[in-house]
C-alpha cells in the first residue's frame, strides 16, 4: 500500500500492489467543482482515508467497470456516499450502485464518458476529464511495463478490442491515467498511438 500523492493540482494518486497481476492497481482522487469524487478506489488503509479527508469530504465513487469495485464498499459506508458505474455493469457488482450512467453522459459537468462495447466488461467506461486534458481508462489499457501500453491478458488476440482502442487518440489529452500499471503524466496521447501503430493488424 502506498499513502496518497499528488500527480497534478486537483488530482491524487494511491496504489496497491497485486501480488496476483505483478503490477500496481491504481486509485484516483479528483477535485472537480462540485467536490472529490474516487475512481476506482483501490485497496488502501486507514492513513490514505486520512489524507483524502484532509483533502475534503468525498462526494462520489466512480467506477470504470465492475472488476474494479475495490474498496468501493468499505469507502461508500465510511462517507456514505453513491457509487457510480455505467448502466451495463451495474447488475454484476456484488453490491447494487447507488447511481447509474448511459453512454455519453457528462458527469459533474466535467467528465464525458466513453462506452466500450468489445471489452471484457459490458460497461466499461473511460472518462475525458477535458478541461484538463486527462483521460482517465479502466481496463482498456494498462501502464505495465512502466513507461509502456499493454493490455489485460483477457483483451489479448481480440481484434474488436484494438478497434474500440481506435478511437481514444481522436480524443483532447495529454495525461493518461490507467487503473492497472503507471499512469502517463504527459505523452499519453502519443504513447498511445505508438502502441496502435505497432500492432496494425491484431491485438
Amino acid at each position: 500500500m502506498n499513502a496518497l500523492t499528488q500527480v497534478t493540482e486537483g488530482l491524487w494518486r494511491w496504489k496497491w500492489f497485486s501480488d496476483e497481476k505483478r503490477m500496481n492497481f491504481n486509485g484516483f482522487c479528483l477535485g472537480l467543482r462540485d467536490g472529490l469524487v474516487l475512481v476506482d478506489p483501490a485497496y488502501a488503509g486507514e492513513e490514505t482515508w486520512r489524507e483524502i479527508e484532509n483533502l475534503g469530504r468525498p462526494g462520489n465513487i466512480l467506477l470504470t467497470n465492475k472488476d474494479h469495485e475495490r474498496a468501493s464498499d468499505e469507502l461508500r459506508q465510511r462517507y456514505k456516499i453513491p457509487v457510480w458505474i455505467h448502466e451495463a455493469d451495474a447488475p454484476l457488482l456484488s453490491a447494487p450502485p447507488e447511481r447509474t450512467f448511459q453512454d455519453g453522459a457528462l458527469l459533474w459537468g466535467e467528465l464525458e464518458t466513453i462506452r466500450f462495447r468489445a471489452l471484457k466488461s459490458p460497461g466499461e467506461c473511460a472518462f475525458l476529464w477535458k478541461e484538463r486534458k486527462i483521460l482517465i481508462v479502466g481496463d482498456a489499457v494498462t501502464g505495465h511495463p512502466a513507461g509502456s501500453i499493454g493490455l489485460v491478458k483477457k483483451h489479448l488476440g481480440r481484434a474488436a478490442v484494438l478497434e474500440e482502442i481506435k478511437k481514444l487518440p481522436a480524443l483532447d489529452f495529454e495525461t493518461l491515467l490507467v487503473g492497472d500499471g503507471e499512469p502517463f503524466l504527459s505523452g499519453g496521447k502519443q504513447a498511445l498511438k505508438a502502441f496502435l501503430e505497432s500492432r496494425p493488424a491484431s491485438v
